[in-house]
């Protein structure tokens, strides 16, 4: 589990959040273990899920294609577990 909540703190860049997100998957060694941490452990922010969204649909950051795609469907009907 990552050490802290990941928050979208107000002004943070996506790149930033990019940045801790991609920690959290190394440091699980499980690639896209951020997106579960957050729908299912409350570990990472939903606002961040929502950032990086935001940042994918306007070009500024890059995920594989098939989280991109999970990702991006995420905010038109958002769960948490």
């Amino acid at each position: 589990m990552p050490t802290e909540r990941v928050l979208a703190d107000e002004g943070v860049s996506v790149h930033r959040l990019m940045e801790r997100i991609e920690a959290i998957d190394t440091q699980n060694g499980l690639p896209f273990a951020w997106f579960f941490l957050m729908t299912h452990g409350q570990w990472v922010d939903p606002d961040v899920g929502h950032a990086i969204a935001a940042g994918l649909r306007a070009g500024r950051v890059r995920l594989p294609d098939p989280d991109a795609a999970v990702l991006l469907a995420w905010p038109d009907k958002p769960y948490l577990f």
